[in-house]
């Protein structure tokens, strides 16, 4: 399939998987980048004007892309590409793609899509942490007009669960998502009746204990 086959969404989310198995970028390598590169190496792709740096004989930047200018800023020559000054990598990892916007505006949007999931692991993690360690007394009950409105519950198995978007309204059951593996983020969709127990399941540590206080998701 080439790429006019493929909307927008398909050609980014095809780049973010080859990122992953090609190039190692797995969310275990991402969980590192805590500066809000991902997001300036976005912008890099995305923005289309280059700093242009001519070429020498012996340049550290013999990996970095060149093109010819009859009007660059030492003159008619060779130049390099050069991302802006915030690129937060080393020279040879930009990989810009001349005369293929389409192809630069999908890295881009893969390296947002990494961005997206690394803030949702690193919120995911404050609040399993907290599921974990609010004491029981302190939970709030179970009511699903307050999931409807977008509160976190928690599971007898201190896992957390949240409001499924297919639940609009309350109506029991009402589906709820439950964070099984947070490495992965795996989630399940469980129903559940208005006391909190799972429909169709029995398992303990899928059955909802209470609702985590406000003041809690605002600490994290």
């Amino acid at each position: 399939m080439n790429n006019l086959s493929k909307t927008g969404a398909q050609l980014i989310a095809a780049e973010r998987k080859r990122q992953i198995e090609k190039e190692g970028y797995t969310s275990e390598h991402d969980r590192h980048h805590v500066e809000g590169e991902l997001t300036y190496g976005a912008i890099c792709y995305a923005n289309p004007n280059r700093n242009y740096i001519k070429k020498r004989d012996q340049s550290t930047l013999a990996k970095v892309p060149t093109v010819t200018l009859d009007n660059g800023p030492e003159g008619p020559g060779e130049y390099h590409m050069m991302p802006a000054s915030f690129w937060p990598w080393r020279p040879e990892d930009w990989k810009p793609c001349p005369g293929n916007r389409m192809r630069e505006l999908q890295k881009a949007g893969a390296m947002i899509a990494a961005e997206i999931d690394r803030l949702r692991r690193q919120h995911a993690e404050t609040l399993c942490n907290i599921a974990a360690n609010i004491p029981a007394e302190e939970l709030e009950p179970f009511n699903p007009k307050r999931m409807i409105d977008g509160a976190v519950a928690v599971t007898g198995g201190r896992r957390i669960a949240w409001n499924n978007e297919d639940s609009k309204y309350f109506a029991p059951p009402i589906k709820l998502d439950i964070l099984t593996d947070i490495e992965k983020m795996e989630i399940k969709t469980i129903a559940y009746n208005d006391d909190g127990q799972a429909v169709h399941d029995d398992k303990p540590e899928n059955e909802i204990i209470g609702i985590i206080p406000d003041k809690y998701l605002l600490l994290g």
